[in-house]
């Protein structure tokens, strides 16, 4: 090796070693967390999405709910946190299948957490440690339209609503103290009148 390759190589050194030490760079922070219901129920599947700005870029992060609600953030790897900053925050449940969603099933989530502008879910991530708590709600049930009601339901409901036969109208009574006009007969004849004695 010669003179002027073996200065290279030790000019070099420092820098490959300052750019080798960790935590020169940003840091992530682990991140762990729940996903509850306003019962204190978990939500036991589904995506929490995190979206910040951090040294003017946009960062995403992300970790799968498990059956306890936990999940864990992560970009690169699941689970290798996220960097420091404050993050607006959704949570995307499972897509329901097309037999699923025949039978009226609804998701999960209320569709309002599932949205950056309406979720209004925002957590500050530090340096160190973070455990996050985040509170959504179900959606609200939804009630059938008339034509798809049960076909019980709909009869009885077709029942009620008919109009009634109504009674054939009764003869009117005479009214009360006058009687019935009785049948006028023919007069009977008079008599003929008896004959005079003749003298």
């Amino acid at each position: 090796m010669s003179r002027r390759t073996h200065y290279r190589w030790t000019a070099l050194t420092p820098l490959l070693l300052i750019a080798l030490v960790p935590g020169c760079g940003p840091t992530r922070a682990p991140v762990t967390g729940r996903g509850t219901y306003e019962d204190g129920s978990p939500v036991t599947e589904g995506t929490v999405i995190g979206q910040a700005t951090v040294n003017g870029k946009t960062v995403s992060v992300q970790g799968g709910i498990q059956k306890d609600g936990s999940f864990r953030w992560g970009n690169d790897r699941p689970g290798d946190g996220a960097l420091p900053g404050t993050y607006n925050v959704i949570v995307m449940p499972r897509a329901l299948g097309d037999r699923e969603k025949a039978t009226g099933k609804q998701p999960d989530v209320d569709d309002k957490f599932t949205k950056f502008e309406t979720s209004g879910l925002t957590f500050e991530i530090k340096p160190g440690q973070n455990d996050l708590t985040i509170q959504v709600t179900r959606p609200e049930a939804k009630t059938k339209p008339e034509d798809e009601a049960d076909p019980e339901d709909k009869a009885d409901a077709d029942a009620k609503a008919a109009p009634k036969d109504k009674a054939a109208p009764k003869d009117k009574a005479a009214p009360e103290g006058k009687a019935a006009p009785k049948d006028k007969t023919e007069p009977k004849g008079k008599a003929d009148p008896k004959g005079k004695k003749e003298d």
